[in-house]
Parts: C-alpha cells; structure tokens; sequence
C-alpha cells in the first residue's frame, strides 16, 4: 500500500466501488476537533428544527425536512458493490419514522440531540442509511474539508459545480449552491476524515481501504 495513504487525514478508498466504512454519527459526538464541532451545531439544528415541526403537528414541514436525505454517492462509502450505491431515507422509511417519532420519548420530551438517538427511538435505521442521512446534513461541512484537502495536496478541483443539498444550520433550512468540487470520472467525490467513520466487517474481513 502507498506509504503516501497513511499520512492522509482523510479516507482514500475506491471511487468505483463502496468501501465497507460508514460516517460515523457517534464518532462526530466524541470527536474534538474543528470539523466535528461544526458538524454537531448542524445536526442539533436539524434535530432541534425536526422536533419542532413534529411538535406543533406540522407535519407536511417535518416530511419536507427528509426530502433531501435521499441517496448520496459522492462519499463511497457503505456496503454497496460495483457503482457505489447509497440507502437514503425514501418516502416510506419517513413515513415511518414520523410514526416512531410522534410515539418516541423524544417527541415527548424533545431529548433527541443527534442523529445517532435515531438508532434508539427509531427501529431500523441501519448504520448504511446513517451514514447516508449523515452525509446529507453535514455536506457543507464535508464540501468545505474536500476543498481544504484538495488545496493542501495539489489536487485540483473544479468551479461552479452545483453543491447539492445540504443542511444550513444558519436558516434552518436546506440549501444549494455552486462551488469549488472535486470531479474523478465525471462523479462527484466528498473527502471524509478519517476520525469520524467506523469499520464494519464484510464476510467476516474488515474493510481495508482505511
């Protein structure tokens, strides 16, 4: 393996294939460093923002809120084989976490602070849609370290590419820009750190794109 792969901050697995990693919501709540604290600010928003919609039984905003927590690619990560391909969260699975919720003891209390409490208050949220849903929100942040990385290794980038939704914690809604992306093979890519995924075992073998 490239001795170069080490000294990286972030995880260079395959771009055509899923690597059997996954963005790691617990990893993020225990991380402390710069990304990690943005990161949690934007997941409390959401949550926070969630919750309030629930509460107040507006229920065609929350639905909105998951209208962009659909398959995300670009970070290659999971447990897809071939063409990376995500698990967002689809209109049934929000419909049943609306019902979940309205009779979790989140909804009651609003305890629900991350995206992680879904795997307690929401049954069958696997660690694969996590990790997609937790790309989703955190994308900006996730845009913002590709870039920094890319600058840092002479990697180019290319401009004006649309960014694609992403949670702006600032508005409390969801946004789309154009910005600077990293393109390989006309796909585009999201650098991850290392810090803030978890290994899961394929076939008894852990993943060893790390």
């Amino acid at each position: 393996m490239d001795k170069v792969r080490y000294k990286l901050d972030f995880v260079d697995n395959e771009v055509n294939q899923d690597a059997s990693l996954f963005l790691d919501p617990y990893s993020i709540a225990k991380c402390e460093f710069p990304f990690a604290s943005r990161a949690r600010r934007t997941f409390k928003s959401f949550f926070d923002h969630l919750l309030t919609m629930l509460q107040t039984s507006r229920i065609k905003k929350a639905e909105e809120l998951f209208s962009h927590l659909g398959e995300t690619n670009e970070i290659s990560l999971g447990f897809s084989r071939n063409k990376p391909q995500g698990k967002g969260m689809g209109p049934s699975d929000a419909a049943k976490i609306f019902v979940s919720l309205s009779e979790s003891k989140a909804f009651l209390t609003g305890i629900m602070e991350d995206i992680e409490d879904f795997r307690i208050f929401v049954p069958n949220v696997d660690k694969d849609k996590m990790s997609d849903m937790t790309a989703n929100i955190i994308k900006k942040h996730l845009i913002e370290y590709t870039q920094q990385q890319c600058k840092l290794w002479g990697i180019p980038v290319v401009s004006s590419v649309p960014s694609g939704y992403y949670w702006e914690r600032n508005k409390d809604n969801w946004e789309n820009t154009y910005t600077d992306m990293l393109i390989v093979d006309s796909r585009k890519i999201l650098l991850v750190p290392k810090r803030i995924v978890s290994f899961s075992k394929v076939n008894g073998k852990y993943n060893t794109f790390y």
